[in-house]
């Protein structure tokens, strides 16, 4: 049995089973359907579980008809069939329908609080959903009064707040693609994005809060020379909120890639695909309703009171976790329900000390989604037990399958392989912008398996639970000597050493003259704390005994800063190139660019540890251990 077959230990099981679930009250309903209807009864009996409504899901298009009705989508024109086959052989969802995007989200027209903005000073100001429909009039009849109509892109510098949402709604009622971008972003990194999509309007903060601090935009304002709209209250007074009717596959915005080891994909997705996707899961999946409060990723304590879901990323928990600050020390949390983290792997030690400094009752939703399809791929669900390191199911509508490398099926050996979709869904990219011919999109998601989605992520799933683990990223899986291993299954080691270690990247290093793969760990260790030899054996024998021998690095390496981009993910793939002897220009994504210049230098490794020829592959054994 290998290391992944071990039995998970069950943190969490839904309340009565999880038969007062949303998606089980959903999962009835489409078998009170199926009953109404007088359907084969052989299609009833395979929805009796999560597993098996997925499996209906993915393999009967009626089902997206099935959340359109369950979560009252609405639309102008309502959709006569759910796919029409092209003679190109590819598929366009809900044909014929006209709908908006911002006409749904901003459905309910009352007093009740839509959105609570906190800065950083401590102010915190409450906005109805009345206040925020009036606010997205005005910017929807500026964006018209400047002459923006659908098709043109508008981009956004601005921060996390209530004008970036009114603003993403003004575009969507207008047809408008929407962009953005963080005011600490790098000049070239925001000129990387917009120089692509040449936007018709820039909006943006004329000045930020960070750190205590206020810094001036306007200077990085200077070097654009686009237009922006300083004040739209004035042209939109008195007007009513317009909703431009588009089709179901209307492009709603570009988002864009990481490219931190090049230029950033411009992904362009469609209002409609979004829209699907996102009821599916909170409205579906996900046990919420308007009276729920969502906070995302904050430390300030004054609404611990009233959070019911707290989404908040595996990076901030480790920094909880590394600083010894416990949550339930500071609030009691009295309403939170759930806590989601998504955005990088959290490792199944990670999962228990949730469960240690959290209230024990609460949900922990974990999932693996992507900027490539703004959906899930493997995801929380609510009517399922939580195991350790394990996200509990693959999502709705997803066709999920791990792949080896000559493109076969490998999920129920508990081996792991290549994340792929093999199936088409509502909210695949319509296109790359400016990707006329379309072979910068088929190269990045289509080149490995032809005709399957390959996401880029190294996963396993567990045949008995049905959880799944992602790994790493595929393009960064360690390969010495031919054995394929993530690198979360390293850092999830590295978690019971989270008093001494900072942070850690785990790199496979293949030069030009070398023969084979090594793997390098480097750390960065907490203030008074340095990798002495004892240390490191220590590390050393908990990779052996946790995995296996064949797992632990070759070397490992202090350093003094691990790279990020802006977004809080750790840059692995950048620093495999570097030390394999690739020149890199850091992209604008980079949060901390210089970092990757103390790589560099183990490129020449043999300089570094005195070998003339150092072999890849796992260190010499010391007996004795």
């Amino acid at each position: 049995m290998n290391h992944y077959q071990e039995q998970p230990e069950i943190l969490w099981e839904p309340p009565y089973g999880g038969h007062f679930s949303r998606v089980e009250h959903f999962r009835r309903r489409v078998i009170d359907e199926f009953i109404l209807t007088d359907i084969d009864t052989s299609i009833f009996l395979l929805k009796e579980d999560y597993n098996d409504l997925h499996k209906y899901s993915t393999e009967d298009w009626e089902f997206w008809q099935d959340v359109w009705e369950f979560t009252g989508v609405t639309s102008s024109i309502p959709p006569e069939k759910v796919v029409l086959e092209k003679e190109d052989g590819s598929l366009e969802f809900f044909p014929g329908t006209r709908l908006n995007y911002a006409e749904n989200i901003l459905r309910r027209n009352d007093d009740a609080i839509a959105i609570t903005a906190i800065r950083e000073t401590g102010s915190v100001v409450h906005y109805t959903r009345r206040q925020v429909r009036s606010m997205v009039c005005n910017v929807s009849n500026a964006l018209r009064f400047y002459g923006v109509r659908p098709l043109d892109r508008v981009a956004a510098i601005t921060t996390n707040s209530v004008n970036a949402v009114v603003l993403a709604l003004a575009c969507a009622t207008v047809g408008a693609l929407y962009s953005t971008t963080a005011p600490d972003m790098g000049v070239p990194g925001i000129l990387d994005r917009y120089r692509q999509i040449t936007p018709k309007l820039l909006f943006s903060d004329t000045e930020i809060l960070y750190a205590g601090k206020r810094i001036d935009l306007c200077q990085k304002l200077e070097q654009y020379h686009n237009k922006y709209i300083p004040e739209t209250s004035n042209h939109s007074e008195d007007l009513d909120l317009v909703f431009e009717q588009l089709p179901f596959n209307h492009p709603l915005w570009i988002l864009f890639s990481s490219g931190t080891t090049g230029p950033p994909k411009c992904i362009v997705h469609s209002a409609g695909g979004t829209l699907i996707q996102m009821v599916k899961e909170w409205a579906v999946v996900f046990d919420t309703s308007g009276d729920d409060c969502l906070l995302q990723y904050t430390t300030l304590l004054n609404l611990w009171d009233r959070v019911t879901i707290l989404g908040i990323g595996p990076r901030f928990l480790g920094e909880l976790q590394g600083s010894g600050i416990k949550p339930l020390e500071i609030a009691s949390f009295p309403s939170l329900r759930t806590v989601f983290s998504t955005g990088a792997v959290l490792t199944p030690p990670m999962y228990r000390w949730v469960y240690e400094v959290f209230p024990k009752y609460i949900y922990l939703s974990v999932s693996s989604d992507g900027t490539d399809v703004c959906t899930a791929f493997v995801t929380g669900i609510p009517s399922l037990p939580v195991y350790a390191g394990e996200m509990q199911g693959k999502s709705l509508g997803m066709k999920v399958e791990v792949f080896d490398p000559e493109g076969k099926n490998i999920e129920d050996t508990f081996t792991p392989g290549e994340l792929v979709c093999t199936r088409p869904h509502p909210s695949l990219p319509l296109y790359f912008w400016n990707d006329k011919d379309g072979k910068k999109y088929h190269s990045a998601y289509y080149e490995k398996y032809p005709g399957v989605w390959t996401q880029g992520d190294f996963l396993v799933v567990n045949p008995v639970t049905k959880g799944a683990r992602i790994l790493g990223r595929s393009d960064g899986v360690l390969n010495p000597s031919g054995v394929r291993f993530g690198s979360g299954e390293i850092y999830a080691v590295l978690e019971r050493f989270s008093e001494k270690i900072d942070d850690s990247l785990c790199i496979g290093q293949r030069r030009p003259q070398d023969s084979d793969e090594r793997v390098l760990l480097f750390m960065k260790l907490r203030t008074r704390y340095k990798l002495s030899p004892q240390f490191e054996q220590e590390i050393r024998q908990a990779i052996r005994t946790s995995l296996s021998r064949r797992h632990e690095p070759t070397h490992i390496f202090e350093v003094t800063e691990i790279p990020y981009t802006i977004n809080n993910k750790k840059i692995e793939i950048a620093v495999k190139q570097v030390i394999s002897g690739t020149t890199l220009k850091p992209s604008g994504t980079v949060a901390n660019p210089g970092s990757l210049e103390q790589y560099k230098k183990y490129f020449e490794l043999e300089k570094l540890i005195g070998e003339t020829n150092p072999k890849p592959g796992p260190p010499k054994y010391d007996a004795k251990l």
